[in-house]
């Protein structure tokens, strides 16, 4: 006698977990787990050979942040969507997570113009969409690895790809690259960055420069405009190098409090000694900006160093008033214009500048971004828009500061010391 039990269901039902296991929900391609399995089962083949592509969608947090992460979402299936379409039939696609995909081309796709096939690939991506009926047009950054020269493991190519990757967020994004063995050298210069940012924050080695700024009316000095600088074992790492490394580790609210404190103890040594340093102009971040004790934060700065608000200027970049903290931007400004603190738009004209955030928040002053300014004489193009952004600002009862405009007065240096730098003028 024999007992026989029909597990036709429960096979169907472990073949399903198993499939749940290895899909990301949300686009139904392979998720991480699968993407790595898969890729390890080709590099064990004899003929194993192709491309990885890490791909990553540039400024999602952006868009979560400011209309929601159900539009996040569509762009997420969209992009998964046209992956498929494009590479389905040459390799295979995963989500790895979040906001970063990849895929796997085998050789016969790519065998004779890799470049040109990544190419196509990040042009289909970037081709306009909408969004629930808003047009969009997506970045993406892409990092390449060739399998098997640029590694003979899969986590050796992943992480090859990664730094390809890396790479060209690091250079603006919106483009693809190959790994290359120098790119490790970069890599390396940035984790040293990263070190020196940290031991920076810790040692004090953060310092201030002051540039003038003068009025095209009456040619004189009338206050300065704060910059913060780095220095390593007495060398100079330039702005441009720090800044991003400290944004992307979330230190820029910290060294932004530091530069807040150094300018505020500047400025009232300068009038102990008698001095009069006009009005002074300080950077805040984005994220410095909406941290919720912001203005209380200023005041008490205010008072320790007996500076009259009236003598401070904030500058803020559009992106500040962007986003889901609306709300709190807007009751921080106002919190700070009540105490008698001006506010200035700092690089208007670039990025995500809006008119209507002239309209929508209070704000004293526009800054015009020093990209306008540096070809003024040759371009009639440039001349036309800075007379229009003067026009419309004094309409609007607006001052203008233009950066990098003219020489420095001979008398300011000689009496406020060498700190001071290239200025901007006042309109």
């Amino acid at each position: 006698m024999s007992t026989r039990y029909d597990i036709t269901d429960r096979k169907r039902s472990e073949l399903e977990l198993e499939r749940l296991a290895l899909t990301d929900g949300l686009t139904g391609l392979a998720n991480r787990t699968r993407f790595l399995s898969m890729l390890k089962e080709l590099l064990a083949t004899e003929d194993g050979c192709g491309l990885i592509a890490l791909i990553d969608l540039d400024h999602f947090k952006v868009l979560n942040d400011s209309k929601g992460h159900f539009i996040g979402d569509l762009l997420l299936k969209e992009t998964a969507s046209r992956m498929k379409e494009f590479v389905g039939k040459y390799g295979t696609v995963a989500r790895l997570g979040g906001d970063e995909f990849g895929a796997i081309i085998h050789c016969d796709a790519v065998a004779r113009a890799p470049k040109a096939f990544i190419d196509t690939m990040h042009k289909k991506l970037s081709e306009p969409t909408s969004l629930e009926g808003a047009p969009y047009v997506p970045s993406f950054s892409l990092g390449v690895a060739q399998y098997p020269q640029d590694g003979a493991s899969a986590e050796m190519l992943l992480t090859n790809a990664d730094i390809a990757l890396y790479d060209v967020k690091r250079n603006g994004r919106g483009a693809w690259r190959f790994f290359d063995s120098s790119a490790q050298k970069r890599i390396d210069h940035r984790e040293r960055l990263e070190a020196i940012v940290v031991d920076a924050l810790a040692n004090e080695g953060f310092t201030i420069a002051l540039q003038p700024i003068c009025s095209v009316t009456e040619q004189e000095h009338v206050g300065f405009e704060v910059l913060a600088r780095l220095f390593h074992d007495g060398i100079f790492v330039p702005p441009d190098q720090f800044i991003p490394v400290a944004e992307e580790q979330g230190h820029i609210p910290a060294i932004g409090r530091l530069v807040l404190e150094k300018s505020f103890a500047f400025f009232g040594e300068m009038k102990n000694h008698g001095l009069h340093p006009g009005r002074l102009a300080v950077n805040v971040s984005p994220a410095q900006f909406r941290e919720p004790g912001f203005a209380e934060e200023v005041q008490d700065l205010l008072f320790r160093y007996c500076i009259a608000p009236t003598d401070l200027v904030l500058e803020i970049t559009e992106t500040a008033l962007i986003g889901r903290s609306k709300e709190l931007v807007e009751k921080t400004l106002c919190r700070l214009r009540a105490m008698g603190i001006s506010i200035s738009l700092d690089d208007f004209g670039t990025g995500f500048s809006s008119l209507s955030h002239l309209r929508d928040f209070s704000v004293d002053e526009i800054k015009v971004d020093k990209s306008f300014v540096q070809d003024l004489e040759a371009s009639a193009g440039d001349r036309a828009l800075i007379k229009g952004l003067v026009e419309l600002a004094h309409c609007l009862n607006l001052s203008v500061v233009a950066e990098g405009v003219g020489n420095v007065p001979n008398d300011v240096e000689k009496r406020f010391g060498r700190r001071c730098g290239f200025h901007g003028y006042a309109a």
